[in-house]
């Protein structure tokens, strides 16, 4: 077998990086396994989240069960029994070299040899005895198992997988609240028209158009003579192409994600039909990075337009509406206040938006001399995602306001059925008061997804 004979095979009887060239002495082979988690668990920083912990534990075992790491079967089973127990180790968030997430892949490892320590519900334990609670004891690696568990991109696709998940229930969101938007500006409705839609073959702004208008079913705005202007500013008609192209990007970023998700990414990759064993690049995150690096720039787009639309619903010249939408006017600071956590918003998502996957300089003496580096985009467009729910619950807020004052007739019905949730943790502003709290609780609720209406 390839463990046992002399020909060179990367890190199964040579050695790693730019000790490749060095041949492992077939007793010591088996230890060399352990010393690469040993050696390599250097994992530093806030301990990663439980949810991204358990994301990598799942990738991880799915990857090696599907084939072609060459990893004992005790791995992955170990992996799901601590996964189903709720043992989850605790590992540091910074050793990523950027071509594989190895520091802290080697960290987490630790817990199945029985070193380190795991968190279970709520405890913090050490890696024997929490395997114990589940039953379970700590395994011997030997054949290429140690290689297995830490040369694996499973943090960084675990990040984007949860990442993009998230974004595109933040999408959902913003969706309606563009409805609720535009039935509250008296907005024209001509620019989600499906003619004028398709006469520019997007696909993301006709879907993006026919979601909104379905969300607008009943509204009067379809009534012709209804809209207050034949044209309305920009962050309301080209809703459509800037939210359409987010969501062509955000498709892009879940393809990728999909595909790391299916892949056999180790190196070497073992063929046991072919009896072979070949070095691959297929760890590189490049594809990965470069789409989560376009989802960034989507939202960073949308995020804009959004706290543009809003900014309108303040100015009393665009919206016919008193100013700050202050019901008394005067000294009153209304809604305008709105605008100060919406400018730091925008200029931290200018700079999330700024490329990230570039910055991995070479290691291991240079034989490791390029890399994708998915796991900054990744942890940029999570963090993305967690500010545009605060964007997305003023826009609520403001619009809900808006709608109020106007006081209009008729409206859609699912608009009306959004501006009555946001009343559950918004009121209906008749005078200052402190509106941080109520915004930021309102911005939970986007987040867990209660507001992502789709029709």
């Amino acid at each position: 077998s390839f463990v046992t004979g002399d020909a060179p095979v990367y890190g199964l009887t040579t050695g790693l990086g730019h000790r490749a060239t060095l041949a492992l002495d077939p007793t010591e082979r088996e230890a060399f396994q352990r010393r690469i988690v040993l050696g390599r668990a250097v994992a530093v920083g806030e301990d990663l989240p439980t949810e991204i912990v358990r994301a990598a534990m799942l990738i991880r075992a799915s990857c090696i069960a599907a084939g072609g790491s060459g990893a004992s079967v005790a791995i992955p089973d170990l992996l799901v029994a601590m996964l189903d127990g709720g043992v989850h180790p605790i590992v540091g968030d910074t050793a990523s070299i950027a071509s594989a997430d190895l520091g802290i892949l080697a960290s987490a490892a630790l817990p199945l040899i029985g070193l380190g320590e795991v968190e279970v519900a709520g405890e913090r334990l050490d890696a024997a005895a929490g395997l114990a609670r589940i039953g379970r004891e700590p395994i011997a690696l030997s054949g290429r198992d140690g290689l297995a568990l830490c040369s694996s991109n499973a943090v960084s696709a675990g990040t984007a997988a949860l990442a993009v998940h998230d974004a595109f229930v933040l999408f959902d969101s913003a969706c309606a609240a563009a409805a609720l938007s535009l039935e509250a500006f008296v907005a024209n409705l001509s620019p989600f028209d499906d003619r004028t839609l398709r006469a520019r073959p997007s696909a993301g702004q006709v879907a993006v158009g026919a979601r909104i208008t379905a969300l607008l079913a009943g509204s009067p705005l379809f009534t012709p003579g209804v809209a207050r202007r034949v044209q309305d500013p920009i962050s309301f008609r080209c809703t459509p192409p800037v939210f359409g192209a987010a969501l062509a990007a955000l498709e892009h970023a879940r393809a990728a994600v999909e595909v790391e998700l299916a892949a056999a990414s180790d190196n070497p990759l073992v063929l046991v039909d072919d009896g072979e064993m070949l070095s691959t690049g297929n760890f590189h995150s490049a594809a990965l990075a470069l789409a989560l690096e376009g989802a960034c720039l989507g939202l960073a787009q949308l995020g804009w337009l959004v706290s543009q639309r809003v900014q309108r619903f303040l100015d009393p010249a665009a919206s016919g509406l008193p100013g700050s939408l202050s019901p008394i006017g005067g000294d009153r600071a209304g809604l305008g206040v709105l605008g100060l956590p919406l400018t730091q918003i925008h200029a931290e998502l200018r700079h999330l938006a700024l490329p990230a996957a570039l910055d991995t300089p070479a290691v291991a003496a240079g034989i490791e001399d390029h890399a994708g580096g998915a796991l900054l985009p990744a942890r940029k467009l999570a963090r993305m995602v967690d500010r545009l729910h605060r964007v997305v619950a003023v826009e609520l807020v403001v619009a809900s306001q808006a709608l109020d004052l106007r006081a209009p007739a008729d409206v859609a019905p699912l608009v009306r059925d959004l501006r009555d949730r946001v009343r559950e943790t918004v009121a209906y502003l008749d005078d200052d008061r402190p509106l941080g709290a109520e915004v930021e609780r309102l911005a939970g609720r986007v987040a867990t997804g209660e507001f992502a209406v789709r029709r």
